[in-house]
């Protein structure tokens, strides 16, 4: 398999795609952009520009962050007409342990529409989201989906760079975000300095369709 991956230029709303082997690194992108790719990727591995196709295109978190009516038609021509997409992604799954109890009671005074109580049925979402994203192309035949609980233990320091991964915890202003990081430090050193966060990885796996049929 192949990876691929879409780089985002918010300045000008362009997704650029990329294939990673080994280390080259195929990238489909307009001219201008050449240069800025060229100084970014040339110090970790080499870049060649222009469409390779694939057989499968292994995806992590499009489709929460590209519009799919822009990632799956760009993400379709990198593929063989017999290639398969695949998506993958990690979410928590949700727990009863007294510290996210603590931790939803810190969060509801700082995100009125968050609930890591809730995380269950935000899953549930997320994957009925992706399934619907992927049919509604009209580019791929109907997913297979494979889910396999694991568990990730996280010390507080290591917790809290995790924390900065969370787009809505970047965007907070600073005196925000250093009152919301004291209190998820303290609720987790209360509970003995570490936190097992359940987790849900998901594969939907679907392969191309051409004509209306699977080829």
């Amino acid at each position: 398999p192949l990876l691929c991956f879409l780089l985002e230029d918010r300045r000008r709303a362009q997704f650029v795609t990329g294939l990673h082997v080994g280390q080259l690194l195929q990238v489909d992108c307009e001219p201008g952009r050449q240069a800025v790719l060229r100084h970014l990727f040339r110090p970790v591995v080499r870049i060649r520009f222009g469409v390779r196709l694939a057989d499968t295109l292994l995806l992590g978190d499009v489709p929460f962050w590209i519009d799919p009516g822009i990632g799956y038609p760009k993400i379709r021509q990198f593929l063989v007409d017999r290639g398969h997409l695949a998506v993958v992604y990690n979410l928590f799954a949700g727990s009863s342990d007294p510290i996210y109890r603590d931790l939803a009671a810190v969060y509801r005074n700082h995100f009125r529409h968050r609930d890591e109580q809730d995380a269950p049925r935000s899953l549930q979402e997320n994957v009925a989201r992706t399934l619907a994203s992927i049919r509604d192309s009209g580019l791929f035949g109907e997913p297979v989906v494979w889910e396999t609980p694991w568990i990730e233990t996280y010390t507080t320091d290591r917790y809290m760079k995790l924390l900065d991964t969370f787009s809505d915890h970047r965007t907070m202003n600073e005196t925000a975000q250093r009152r919301l990081y004291d209190e998820v430090r303290a609720v987790i050193d209360k509970h003995g300095g570490t936190i097992d966060r359940p987790l849900i990885a998901t594969l939907f796996l679907a392969q191309v369709i051409k004509n209306g049929t699977r080829v």
